[in-house]
């Protein structure tokens, strides 16, 4: 593979490093995409299964709510996801509810202690099902890198 001798060969050490480094920075802000993409769609489809209790889904109907689908309820949630280059993270602000966005998130994804509001570990479903696809990817882009 590296037939040079003497300084070219940490030259070209060099240069792999600095195009690894540009591919590693490409391909985390990909996987920001890919995993936001997904993680919209799954929310909206409720792609994992998840259920309303009657209680939630006599509260939604009181206040005129129509649909059934976990967290999506006002549509304010999907709306404060936000990605930015290679981070994916809630806005900041409150919801209509009170909380911080990244407070509604939380108790979303993990629940709460008293089981009032049970889990919907959307977040890291989601990032179980995309994590294969993407490594696939970081290992293709990695090999054609250095061929």
């Amino acid at each position: 593979m590296l037939k040079k001798v003497g300084g070219d060969i940490f030259a070209d050490l060099d240069r792999r490093v600095e195009l690894t480094k540009k591919l590693v920075k490409e391909l985390s802000v990909e996987f920001a995409e890919l995993y936001v993409t997904h993680l919209i769609e799954n929310i909206r489809n409720n792609k994992f299964g998840f259920t309303l209790s009657d209680v939630t889904l006599s509260n939604r109907i009181q206040r005129g709510v129509t649909s059934t689908t976990p967290l999506i309820d006002t549509g304010e949630y999907i709306k404060a996801i936000i990605q930015k280059g290679a981070e994916v993270r809630m806005a900041k602000g409150v919801h209509k509810g009170g909380l911080s966005y990244e407070e509604l998130s939380n108790i979303l994804e993990f629940g709460r202690k008293d089981k009032s509001v049970p889990a919907f570990p959307v977040w890291q479903m989601t990032y179980d099902e995309v994590q294969p696809i993407f490594t696939k990817r970081i290992k293709k882009r990695l090999k054609d890198l250095h061929k």
